[in-house]
């Protein structure tokens, strides 16, 4: 097989390997409220309700006024207390999807014209600060007229796909 370097149709070829499609997304200056640490950063004292542990060894206490969390046994009477200490930051860029090819050398064969292999992938990298599943949140308890809170929401899925297209 010969070193090749041609854009064929969209496709950059080098060593008969080719990227058909690429796309990359993000969103800049984004806020979200992470309803995820409205409840794992509360350390309400409620028996049934796990909490991390850095909400536990760093809450508020009269020897320790500087920690960041609230105080063991703060309670808001089962209503959420939002604060600004859930709001981060759901700045994003994300390769969304990705397609590579590798075409094999069919010259030799008469019965086929073209053979070409292929991989794509969706959702492969996200490149954030936010600490939740997934920045592209869209929902709030999957009521769409909610924007920008992160409860219960789900990540997006990672999937691939290899494909082999053949010409006869």
């Amino acid at each position: 097989m010969t070193k090749k370097r041609k854009c064929e149709r969209g496709v950059f070829l080098f060593l008969a390997i080719g990227i058909s499609s690429i796309l990359f997304n993000g969103v800049y200056g984004n806020d979200i409220a992470n309803g995820n640490l409205l409840q794992l950063d509360n350390a309400e004292g409620l028996t049934y309700l796990n909490i991390a542990p850095d909400a536990y060894y760093n809450a508020w206490r009269p020897d320790a006024q500087t920690n960041t969390y609230p105080r063991i046994g703060y309670s808001t009477n089962g209503q959420p207390a939002m604060t600004d200490r859930i709001i981060e930051d759901g700045s994003y860029l994300r390769l969304s999807n990705l397609t590579v090819s590798y075409d094999f050398d069919v010259n030799n064969n008469d019965s086929i014209s073209n053979l070409k292999l292929f991989i794509a992938g969706q959702n492969l990298l996200t490149w954030t600060d936010y600490s939740g599943y997934d920045p592209e949140i869209s929902s709030f308890l999957y009521n769409g007229l909610i924007n920008g809170v992160d409860w219960n929401g789900r990540a997006n899925a990672r999937t691939f796909i290899v494909g082999l297209n053949v010409g006869f």
